[in-house]
């Protein structure tokens, strides 16, 4: 099967999905089939990814969601999950990391919110050599393909041919060549 893949902004990505534009969604958290009642979970983890802080201050200690409420906290707009997560918090948006990590380290957040894989990629030690992820990591939750409900019937094909790659380590050699490639080191 040929496919096809679109990068939009997050939001968007869903919306597009979701009214029927593109047949699915790649890499999406578990639930979001509750608001975007268009769109059918593959039953497949693909990965599972980690919610961390990222700070210069050593002092704060990370046990969940609630612990991050006493502090001024980034991350980047759209970002679902932090958006429900900090309601009620002092938050501050930005479009890329970069600006991100450049508020952190001007002292105008306390803590930037982000995805292991995404804040570990974006942190330029060169400049940033002050900034660390704080442990443990806020959440940890698993992410799966959508297809949207046109393509009902090829869920339990898909379905069977991911268990069997996941099964054989094709998903995750796939998970590790596509970090490679898109998130090279810089030197």
């Amino acid at each position: 099967m040929e496919v096809e893949i679109r990068y939009l902004p997050g939001k968007r990505s869903l919306h597009y999905s979701n009214s029927g534009h593109a047949d699915g969604e790649l890499f999406r958290i578990k639930g979001i089939e509750n608001k975007f009642h268009n769109l059918i979970p593959i039953p497949v983890v693909l990965m599972k990814l980690e919610t961390i802080a990222y700070a210069k201050r050593n002092d704060i200690v990370i046990n969940g969601w609630a612990s991050l409420k006493p502090y001024k906290i980034g991350f980047l707009r759209g970002f679902k999950k932090a958006e429900v997560n900090t309601r009620g918090m002092k938050v501050y948006f930005a479009e890329q990391m970069s600006s991100l990590f450049s508020l952190l380290s001007k002292g105008r957040v306390d803590l930037v919110v982000e995805s292991r894989l995404g804040g570990k990629n974006s942190l330029d030690p060169l400049f940033h050599f002050e900034i660390r992820a704080l442990e443990p990591p806020i959440e940890k939750f698993n992410v799966f393909h959508y297809l949207h409900r046109a393509n009902k019937s090829l869920v339990p094909e898909l379905t069977k041919v991911l268990r069997q790659m996941q099964a054989s380590g094709e998903i995750k050699k796939i998970i590790d060549n596509m970090i490679e490639r898109n998130f090279k080191p810089s030197l």
